[in-house]
């Protein structure tokens, strides 16, 4: 028995100075991989629908939806906007958050926008 529980304590160690070391595999397929929030953001109101199908929780449909508010009401004044988009859970527009901005055009060039309502 206490041969199994050092074997086993070798896995997490191992596991853990690969996961440190980032030599844990690539991510699986399908997935997309989360990045910091000190990542570049990818701009609501002038990505392209391609961009923003990058993120997480955004499908082509989603993304053309995205599009397609903007260009009808005009730009995003703020992230909080995409909460309502259908079916979009709060664990989803939490992952959006870090990778998204809203920044509008003015007169001395763009600005990011944090809060606010159009």
């Amino acid at each position: 028995m206490a041969g199994n529980g050092k074997r086993g304590a070798g896995r997490g160690i191992l596991l853990l100075l690969a996961v440190c070391a980032g030599l844990h595999g690539q991510p699986r397929e399908g997935r997309e991989t989360p990045l910091p929030c000190g990542a570049a953001k990818i701009d609501i109101n002038s990505a392209a629908r391609q961009e923003l199908e990058t993120l997480p929780g955004i499908g082509p449909a989603r993304a053309a939806m995205i599009v397609r508010i903007r260009e009808t009401s005009g730009p995003f004044q703020s992230i909080e906007e995409l909460r309502a988009l259908p079916r979009l859970t709060n664990k989803q527009f939490e992952k959006l958050r870090c990778r998204v901005e809203a920044v509008r055009p003015s007169a001395g060039g763009a600005e990011p926008v944090e809060r606010g309502r159009r």
